[in-house]
């Protein structure tokens, strides 16, 4: 279930989980469905951005590993 490891991973004390950024997304999608009210289509938005854009670029990269950095770099036309 989702939790808020997304979020604080990074803070100091936090405990490193392994966790990839799919596997995260995979369980914030779940949470979604389950625990929250959302539009169909929201939840099908959601998803989209989350195949097409979040998980090519960062899903393999474990949860603490992802950096501001890392994200404007990303974001730039044609890097990876």
């Amino acid at each position: 279930m989702y939790s808020t490891r997304l979020v604080w991973a990074r803070c100091p004390g936090m405990i490193r989980t392994g966790e990839t950024i799919a596997q995260e997304c995979a369980d914030y999608m779940e949470w979604l469905r389950g625990d929250q009210q959302r539009k169909p289509t929201t939840l099908r938005d959601y998803e989209s951005i989350i195949r097409v854009h979040v998980v090519p670029a960062f899903g393999d990269t474990k949860v603490e590993d992802l950096t501001a950095p890392r994200t404007s770099r990303s974001s730039r036309p044609g890097s990876r």
